[in-house]
């Protein structure tokens, strides 16, 4: 994969993870008659944050392994 395609998926995943969490805050923080997404849809990003949590975690671990 070139530079320019790595570059492209971290912007890619760096703005989803961003409109994720801004529509998790909106749907928090507004009264029910303002929200455009379904239950199942907030569900999705939850799981979507989730993996990026996890994925996050063990990746940290794995590098601390590697570095003793």
């Amino acid at each position: 994969m070139s530079a320019g395609g790595i570059a492209g998926t971290v912007v890619a995943l760096s703005l989803a993870t961003i409109l994720s969490v801004l529509s998790l805050t909106f749907h928090a923080l507004v009264p029910s008659r303002f929200h455009y997404l379904e239950a199942e849809q907030l569900q999705a990003i939850r799981v979507f944050l989730g993996a990026i949590l996890v994925s996050g975690l063990l990746s940290d671990y794995a590098r601390r392994l590697m570095n003793r």
